[in-house]
């Protein structure tokens, strides 16, 4: 795999198990040497039991986790990496390690702390903001520990607290640590950051502030709002903005003030039903498996949709006649099935409108329904699935999700796995998690595990 080595991360090894832990990694480094390999080792940043000289003797790089003062299980919130905790730590671990073979790991993330409850729940950087937003919380920022947080009340009346690190925090942890020119730095976690960071990380330009931590850009994440398997795209992303105030002796950023919060794509859930199934089928028609489907569903007097594509109907029109005379509805599913995400904006508008022309010539029917191809489920999580889902939605197409996907399309599944995965995602009592809208195919592939699976789904749900 040509890997140039291997990080290691045993999570709080107690006291007892020391000794073979730096026997595991003496040995670990011996074997990888003479290869070459790199050794990485990531350590606590203030844990007693941690002979820190001997473990950096074992490997060619310790990298200290300079993060989670207080945590998921601490009794009280707190800072994540207060700046003096930080600081403290960082001069009693510099006197045991050379700083060319230490790497300091940085956390961007944060956690949530519920009132009465046991432990925290670790939010991203822009769940922790869409949190703030949501609320009305004000972001402030402590001057003892230099990190932000927020209090807030949900609508069940319980009471929150979120502490997080963002790219200030950054900024003031690498100002301090440049001195002893560590190897480098690390984060922890990629995903989980203030994507802001990126305009210090690497830098070595930390004096005057750079202008990019002023701007606080959208994260990763798409915003859901509501419940339900019908899409709407209310937002695109724009970014937020964040001021800040630097100390003229020391250059640490003492204030910082959110002025106004990121958005990533805002899309709002809708359709939620509880006690209704709609079955969709894509990707046909096809001449052997979508006439058998339709024999079932009408000896079952059972209602579907059908995402058709676009060269298929063109195959095979009186499939598609026969499909709305029996009183299903059409969806469009692209002209040639492409992944929209990977082609121009206007090639996505000619898929979806020779599709529609196509159907409305040989129906005399229309269609305001569309999946998009390789649509994964109801929370589509990237750019490249929302994008097109947006030019779809201009063009006055209602987007349709689903939750509940039993994976027919793969080789090998069975009748008896398509009804249970069915089932059990329909019976989920969560409202974000539960599945109302079904995933099926009825071309494609070898579809007899579904016509076999089909009338046992049907009457199971029904049943329920």
């Amino acid at each position: 795999n040509k890997f140039g080595g291997v990080c290691v991360d045993f999570e709080e090894a107690t006291k007892d198990a020391q000794p073979n832990l730096l026997r595991f990694m003496q040995e670990l480094q011996a074997a990888f040497k003479p290869r070459g390999w790199i050794v990485v080792q990531a350590v606590p940043f203030d844990d007693p039991d941690w002979n820190y000289r001997d473990y950096a003797a074992a490997s060619d790089y310790l990298m200290l986790m300079a993060y989670d003062e207080h945590y998921a299980g601490s009794k009280d919130t707190g800072s994540i990496s207060g700046q003096s905790w930080y600081e403290q730590n960082l001069i009693a671990r510099m006197k045991d390690l050379t700083p060319a073979k230490t790497i300091i790991a940085l956390g961007n993330y944060g956690y949530n702390w519920t009132a009465g409850a046991s432990s925290a729940k670790e939010v991203s950087f822009q769940e922790a903001v869409i949190s703030a937003k949501d609320s009305e919380a004000e972001i402030k920022f402590d001057e003892t520990t230099r990190n932000p947080y927020f209090s807030y009340e949900e609508e069940d009346k319980s009471q929150h607290t979120v502490w997080f690190l963002d790219s200030v925090t950054a900024f003031n942890q690498i100002r301090a640590a440049s001195g002893y020119r560590p190897a480098g730095f690390a984060l922890w976690r990629l995903g989980s950051e203030d994507p802001s960071i990126w305009s210090i990380f690497g830098s070595d330009q930390l004096n005057p502030v750079p202008d990019g931590l002023k701007r606080i850009v959208y994260g990763y994440e798409v915003d859901f709002q509501g419940t339900g398997e019908l899409l709407r795209v209310l937002t695109r992303p724009h970014d937020g903005e964040r001021s800040v105030q630097t100390d003229q002796k020391t250059g640490f950023i003492n204030s910082e003030k959110y002025i106004s919060t990121p958005s990533s794509y805002v899309i709002e859930r809708t359709g939620d039903h509880p006690g209704s199934i709609a079955l969709t089928f894509d990707d046909g028609p096809d001449p052997e498996y979508t006439p058998a489907i339709l024999d079932i569903l009408k000896r079952e007097n059972v209602p579907a949709t059908f995402f058709v594509i676009g060269k298929n109907g063109q195959a095979y029109p009186d499939l598609l006649r026969r499909i709305v005379n029996e009183g299903h509805e059409l969806g469009n599913h692209t002209f040639t099935h492409p992944n929209l995400g990977e082609i121009p904006g206007r090639l996505t508008d000619l898929e979806l409108n020779a599709t529609q022309r196509l159907i409305e010539s040989v129906t005399g029917r229309s269609t305001v329904l569309f999946r998009p191809p390789y649509f994964g489920d109801a929370e589509a999580d990237k750019p490249e699935e929302v994008e097109p889902a947006l030019r779809a939605q201009q063009l006055n197409y209602i987007i349709v999700g689903l939750r509940i996907d039993p994976s027919d399309w793969k080789p090998n599944v069975t009748p008896d796995e398509i009804v249970q995965r069915t089932v059990d995602k329909a019976m989920d009592d969560n409202p974000e998690t539960r599945g109302q809208v079904v995933l099926l195919h009825d071309s494609g592939g070898d579809r007899a595990a579904t016509i076999e699976a089909l009338p046992r789904l049907i009457h199971e749900l029904r049943a329920k």
